[in-house]
């Protein structure tokens, strides 16, 4: 079958485009007629099998993303004109879309070439974790998401927890999970002549509100007291400004700044080695709508601490894979960062777990399941 992806970019270290660049590998490997519609391959290594396609304005001038984003209807018009165009040579029969602003186009255009729709839907932040003019931006945008996801033929949610919000939203889904490739993520992925000395905790994510950080920090503070020799590292990107204030300013005042190290985000072929550096993997989020780093420290061989919030739990198996406490818990936080850092025992009976359970994440297992599916809905 003809698969066409449309995507904004194929830039690694995000999430969408890694999981939109494995299904199409593997779907490729397993014989399918498999494109790329985007408007940034950015330095994505794909096989020459998989043609990525990058929407034209003029000549060979590329068609800015600005023109879809806008709204204003002359911008409208260039971009589905240079759509058009891609999927001409694409002739799909599924058009595979995860997000908006690009959904209304794939919906807009499905008449006209003849092929069905697949929405994945990956969840959005909660509007309630934010304030003033940002909440009602989140509200706004939520509702349009789900507005076009119940224009398309078929939708996926990647967890239990979106299902459900779809279904709340009146939207029917199936539950199809982002992977992880166990070839990449896996625990002997080791940093050579580091020699850890104290217990390290590793977070590797965002920082912005509805992710948590300030709950992990304030859980962290707590471990110190009975574990002062405990290390901190956090990467992440910083997508919220104020908020990254708000963590400078608690880290300083809560005298945490020498047991802290706050790096920014990393992808690519260091990031399984720091999941592997950490003896744990913690988060203070309370609202996950997959939970894509935990997969991948679960790959690595690393027990999580988290909240049991939303789809974490999807992800981290209590008593089995990591510890959960009750969302919004801080001692409780604190207490199973003790816990699994005081017992060698559990910690390596916790991290041979994870990787058996990341196995049923494989990428490979995924896109089978993925093909069946649309060998039906077509």
């Amino acid at each position: 079958m003809n698969i066409t992806y449309l995507i904004n970019t194929l830039s690694e270290g995000k999430g969408i485009p890694n999981r939109v660049a494995a299904l199409a590998v593997r779907l490729d490997e397993l014989g399918e007629s498999v494109s790329i519609v985007t408007f940034d391959r950015g330095n994505r290594e794909l096989p020459d099998t998989v043609g990525v396609h990058e929407p034209r304005l003029i000549g060979s001038q590329k068609l800015p993303f600005r023109f879809v984003s806008s709204g204003k209807k002359l911008f409208f018009a260039v971009a589905s004109h240079s759509i058009s165009r891609e999927f001409k040579k694409t002739a799909p029969q599924v058009v595979c879309v995860d997000y908006t602003p690009l959904d209304i186009f794939a919906n807009s255009l499905k008449n006209k070439f003849g092929y069905k729709v697949l929405y994945t839907y990956h969840g959005t932040a909660d509007p309630a974790m934010y304030e003033g003019a940002e909440r009602q931006k989140r509200t706004d945008a939520r509702l349009a998401i789900h507005r076009e996801a119940a224009k398309a033929d078929l939708v996926m949610a990647v967890s239990e927890y979106t299902k459900k919000e779809l279904a709340h939203a009146g939207i029917d889904s199936v539950v199809m999970p982002n992977g992880v490739d166990l070839n990449f993520f896996k625990p002997d992925k080791t940093l050579p002549n580091l020699h850890k000395k104290n217990p390290v905790l590793v977070y590797v994510g965002r920082y912005t509100e509805h992710k948590g950080v300030l709950n992990m920090l304030r859980a962290f503070v707590k471990l110190r007291k009975t574990m002062p020799e405990a290390m901190l590292y956090m990467f992440a990107r910083h997508e919220s400004k104020p908020y990254v204030a708000k963590i400078r300013s608690f880290i300083r005042e809560s005298g945490i700044d020498g047991s802290v190290c706050m790096f920014r985000d990393i992808y690519g072929e260091i990031l399984p080695y720091i999941y592997n550096l950490g003896d744990i993997f913690v988060s203070g989020a309370l609202d996950e709508t997959f939970g894509m780093t935990f997969v991948e420290a679960a790959a690595c061989g690393t027990p999580c601490v988290a909240f049991a919030s939303k789809s974490i739990p999807e992800v981290v198996q209590h008593e089995h894979t990591g510890l959960l406490s009750e969302p919004g818990d801080i001692d409780g936080l604190a207490g199973n960062m003790a816990r699994i850092l005081g017992d060698k025992q559990l910690r390596a009976a916790f991290s041979k777990n994870s990787v058996a359970f990341a196995k049923r994440y494989d990428w490979g297992k995924i896109a089978e399941d993925l093909r069946q599916t649309l060998t039906r809905f077509i």
